[in-house]
């Protein structure tokens, strides 16, 4: 039945929401507070969507019922209404002067086509989260006072407690700025000489935990001693290669390569259940593996080797891979929480190596897969320092076998220029 304004009028609030449809996907919500909201319900890219007409009765039945026609013409004509009412708006406010939001955007366009194609979607919802709300409306010539603009940064980083988003945010902001600047909408950009750390100080970056030196033939015993293959083994294979975690549970018995001991890590992939697979700088890493090394792996394949997967999923096919959280909990149990997590082998390893075994940071660090500070030390990839690395990691296995065993002497230590 077609709504009349007798109908609405007369329709009470009750202690749910409810709605009174008019047809033709027009429907009117009834709200416990007693207000009556205009929504148009359509499908657009085969989603289903809604969209709010205003309040009843400041848009009367007939207004509703045109603006509903008007918004079904847009789809016929193969445009998302959502859309177009955000860019009206948009553009409504440009009327009046270029606003944050319509700079912002315009900044982004360009800005994307050189940045990362997996980082650039992330930062724009990261914008329209923590800038747009704040920033998004004003025209931006209009936005001179610098204290209200650096509030929206503090705000990010003490009240919603994320500073690393409000240092990231600072930075974006700034950006916006200098494009307004550029293209002539602003006369100076109110954020240029402004450090980020003297608004946000940078968070110290905590290091995952692990044992001591000398606690780390205990640790290896209570490893070995887990009644858990899958946990067992990655943890003993972490241990043995310093990977990441979730480059270890998400590696496939096609990148190993038994005949050369070696592990090759593919740049960037997307598996077959749309997870992306690789190293975050889409280069390809090598992993010498040490005769320990393969030693489990062999075993490990005699579990899981008649899959893509060196963990496949353990909870019936929900997903491809091992849990996140199945090395984690098994640590816990063994009574390591807070004293060793998955991350911190990574962080022994490198201390280990350089201060027991004697190997140079520079070969550490690429086996690590990290960038490091200058220009020279950068220019190293993956494949460099081969023939160390390969030594190195047997080295480290030799040394976690002498710890493992009490009283088996430790590798000759030596120094690599």
């Amino acid at each position: 039945m077609k709504l009349t304004d007798s109908i609405i009028k007369n329709a009470k609030p009750a202690e749910k929401r409810y709605n009174l449809p008019d047809g033709n996907s027009l429907v009117l919500y009834v709200m416990p507070n007693g207000s009556k909201i205009w929504y148009y319900r359509f499908r657009y890219g085969g989603k289903a969507d809604m969209l709010s007409l205003g309040k009843y009765p400041a848009v009367s039945l007939k207004e509703a019922r045109l603006e509903r026609a008007r918004m079904a013409e847009l789809i016929e004509q193969g445009k998302n209404p959502s859309i177009e009412r955000k860019e009206s708006k948009i553009k409504k406010a440009m009327e009046l002067g270029a606003t944050f939001e319509a700079v912002a955007r315009d900044w982004f366009t360009v800005w994307s086509m050189k940045a990362d194609k997996n980082h650039a979607p992330k930062q724009w919802q990261k914008i329209e989260n923590h800038l747009l709300p704040a920033l998004g409306f004003y025209p931006i010539a209009h936005l001179t006072d610098k204290p209200t603009i650096l509030n929206v940064f503090k705000v990010i980083a003490f009240e919603k407690g994320i500073p690393e988003t409000a240092r990231k945010m600072f930075q974006a902001c700034r950006a916006i700025f200098a494009h307004a600047e550029l293209h002539g909408l602003i006369p100076h950009n109110p954020l240029a000489g402004v450090l980020v750390g003297s608004i946000v100080p940078k968070v110290k970056t905590e290091h995952h935990p692990h044992v001591t030196l000398d606690k780390v033939g205990e640790l290896l015993r209570a490893i070995d001693g887990l009644n858990e293959p899958h946990s067992c083994i990655g943890l003993q294979l972490i241990a043995l290669t310093f990977v990441r975690h979730g480059e270890l549970i998400g590696a496939r018995w096609s990148d190993i390569d038994f005949k050369r001991s070696l592990w090759i890590i593919p740049a960037d992939e997307v598996e077959p259940d749309g997870r992306r697979y690789g190293m975050k700088m889409r280069t390809e890493h090598y992993v010498p593996l040490s005769t320990q090394a393969i030693e489990r792996l062999k075993e490990l394949r005699k579990i899981t080797g008649g899959g893509r997967y060196l963990f496949p999923s353990m909870n019936g096919g929900k997903t491809a891979i091992m849990s996140n959280a199945v090395m984690s909990n098994a640590l816990k149990r063994l009574g390591y929480q807070g004293v060793q997590d998955v991350h911190g082998f990574r962080g022994l390893a490198k201390k280990c190596i350089m201060n027991r075994c004697g190997y140079a940071e520079q070969i550490v660090e690429v086996q690590l897969s990290h960038l490091t500070g200058n220009e020279v030390s950068r220019a190293y990839g993956s494949k460099d320092f081969m023939a160390e690395r390969i030594e190195m990691m047997q080295t480290w296995a030799d040394y976690l076998d002498g710890q493992r065993y009490e009283g088996v002497a430790r590798p000759t230590l030596r120094v690599v220029g």
